[in-house]
């Protein structure tokens, strides 16, 4: 969740679009780049950056996998920041729609939409956490969780506190439309809890309020990442 929520320590590189599907990649997995550039959530030489309705902005920054814990180290530029190392998990349904959860702040009562994910506890791999975080937040399968992620700039505000790092999103797959039900609520999640949602990529493209800001660019590119 929100809350749960290091920074890592990265590589930025460009990203090249082509609207050019490669020979035997066909559906979802196989014309996100051209969707990407189509709607505007990429632009030819990169990710776009958007800034949200509360200052939250997120930048893609171009592969290299999240290997290990050891990969993630805190800013340390603002005793104020949150820098928990933290990961998000991208889950995407036999029909191609992807799996969002809504919350509430109860401080500012802003309502956004955002992955599941949480916080790296003690000395998990980030892929650690990304299956146990899924399994707590929607009761899912957390061997879906595959070893492929894209890290995600984040810098964004939950409950009266800023955070501000890179998150690395994983991707799971899953056959049809399995049930979802969180597993292992925390309070804070309870309370601020609002809804599961299944979501086509047309569907986020339309969606007001999305943490990260960002969130259908680091989708195409994680998509065509395991592509």
């Amino acid at each position: 969740m929100p809350g749960r929520s290091g920074h890592e320590s990265v590589s930025t590189y460009s990203v090249t679009i082509s609207l050019s599907l490669p020979s035997g990649h066909t559906g979802l997995w196989g014309w996100t780049r051209a969707y990407a550039v189509l709607t505007g959530a990429l632009t030819e030489t990169g990710p776009s950056r958007k800034r949200g309705p509360h200052g939250n902005t997120a930048c893609l920054t171009r592969w290299p996998l999240v290997a290990d814990r050891g990969d993630l180290v805190t800013t340390g530029e603002d005793d104020d920041v949150q820098t928990r190392p933290a990961v998000r998990i991208i889950c995407v349904d036999g029909g191609g729609r992807v799996l969002l959860i809504r919350w509430r702040d109860t401080v500012t009562g802003r309502v956004f939409w955002e992955p599941p994910g949480g916080g790296i506890e003690g000395d998990e791999t980030p892929l650690d956490t990304a299956r146990r975080e899924l399994h707590e937040e929607t009761g899912l399968a957390p061997d879906a969780v595959l070893d492929v992620s894209i890290p995600v700039e984040r810098d964004s505000y939950w409950l009266g506190r800023r955070f501000k790092k890179i998150e690395p999103f994983f991707l799971a797959h899953f056959d049809g439309e399995p049930r979802v039900a969180p597993a292992a609520f925390t309070p804070e999640e309870d309370e601020t809890f609002v809804a599961f949602g299944w979501h086509t990529l047309d569907e986020i493209g339309e969606l007001d309020d999305l943490e990260p800001p960002d969130l259908l660019a680091a989708i195409i590119l994680l998509l065509d990442r395991a592509a």
